[in-house]
C-alpha cells in the first residue's frame, strides 16, 4: 500500500461526495471517527455533542461507548441532516451493503473501496505520523482534549487537506487528478470529482 496514493483517493473520496449532503456527511463520519459498522448504525442525534470548543460523537458497540472527536465541518453536517429527527433516531438507516455501495460511488476510478477498507486506510495514515509513536497514541486515547490535538495534527481532514476550501489544497487536488488520470480536460475532471466545470477551468488556469 502506497501511502501517498491511498490518502490522494480517500481525499477524492472526501471531495467527489460533496454533490450529496447526506453521502458526504456518512463519508466525512467515516473518515473522522474509523468506526465499525455497529457504531454507524447506532449513532444517533443525541450522541453528536460538543464540550467547550471540541466537537466530538459518542460511538456504541455491544456494551462499550468511546468518545471519538470529529471535525467542525462534520459536526455541522451531522446537526444538519438530524435536525428533524428525534433524539433516539438513527442518522444512517443503512445496510452494511448500502455504505459499501455509497463508498464505492465515490472511490477514485480503478480504487473500489468499501467501509472496511476506508477505516483501515485512515488508520494507517494515522499510524504513519511522524509527530506521534504508537504507544503515544494508545496512552492519550482516553483523553479527549489530547486525541483532539492528535488529530488535528495527524488526520488530513482536520487540517482541511480533503476539502477545497484553501486554494493550494485545491490546485493540488486538480493536478493530482490530473495526473493520474492522465488527462488535463477540465471536463473529464469535472465528471470524475463532481466539481462545477467552470471551478475547474479556473483552478487549472490560476495554476
Amino acid at each position: 500500500m502506497k501511502l501517498v496514493e491511498v490518502e490522494e483517493e480517500l481525499q477524492h473520496m472526501c471531495i467527489a461526495s460533496r454533490v450529496n449532503k447526506r453521502d458526504h456527511t456518512l463519508i466525512r463520519f467515516i473518515l473522522s471517527t474509523f468506526p465499525s459498522y455497529e457504531e454507524i448504525a447506532n449513532v444517533t442525534k443525541r450522541d453528536v455533542r460538543k464540550k467547550d470548543s471540541i466537537f466530538y460523537v459518542l460511538l456504541k458497540k455491544a456494551q462499550k461507548i468511546r468518545k471519538v472527536p470529529i471535525d467542525p465541518r462534520t459536526y455541522f453536517l451531522l446537526s444538519e441532516i438530524s435536525k428533524n429527527l428525534t433524539k433516539n433516531e438513527r442518522i444512517f438507516s443503512l445496510s452494511l451493503k448500502e455504505i459499501d455501495d455509497v463508498i464505492g460511488k465515490y472511490s477514485f476510478p480503478n480504487k473500489k473501496y468499501n467501509l472496511e477498507k476506508v477505516v483501515y486506510a485512515v488508520k494507517e495514515i494515522i499510524k504513519d505520523c511522524l509527530f506521534y509513536s504508537e504507544e503515544m497514541i494508545k496512552s492519550i486515547k482516553d483523553d479527549l482534549q489530547k486525541t483532539y490535538e492528535f488529530l488535528c495534527d495527524a488526520h488530513p481532514l482536520f487540517s482541511g487537506m480533503w476539502d477545497l476550501e484553501d486554494e493550494e489544497v485545491a490546485k493540488d487536488y486538480f493536478e493530482m487528478l490530473s495526473r493520474r488520470l492522465g488527462s488535463r480536460d477540465p471536463e473529464i475532471l469535472s465528471k470524475i470529482s463532481n466539481v462545477d466545470v467552470e471551478i475547474v477551468k479556473k483552478i487549472l488556469n490560476d495554476s
